[in-house]
């Protein structure tokens, strides 16, 4: 049974390996007015974050880091949902 589900399991992960990662241009690009934000430490700078609403009024992210050479590119859109009806 083990061996069973580790095959599994090894199966549905192989074809996660093989996703390519999003080109850093097609990710979102911040608009001039976004706030933006440093991500420091005692030794420099390491990168920025980016923070602005959308037109259709998501909340929208944007990471640009480094850590000794790991470089880290991500963007996100939040859609804020009303919970209280």
């Amino acid at each position: 049974m083990r061996l069973k589900f580790f095959a599994l399991l090894l199966l549905t992960t192989s074809s996660l390996a093989q996703a390519e990662p999003t080109p850093k241009e097609q990710l979102l690009q911040p608009p001039a007015a976004a706030q933006h934000y440093t991500i420091s430490s005692a030794a420099g700078k390491h990168g920025d974050i980016w923070s602005w609403k959308t037109e259709d009024g998501k909340l929208a992210y944007r990471m640009s880091m480094s850590l000794r050479g790991w470089i880290t590119e991500t963007d996100q859109t939040v859609r804020r949902q009303n919970i209280w009806h």
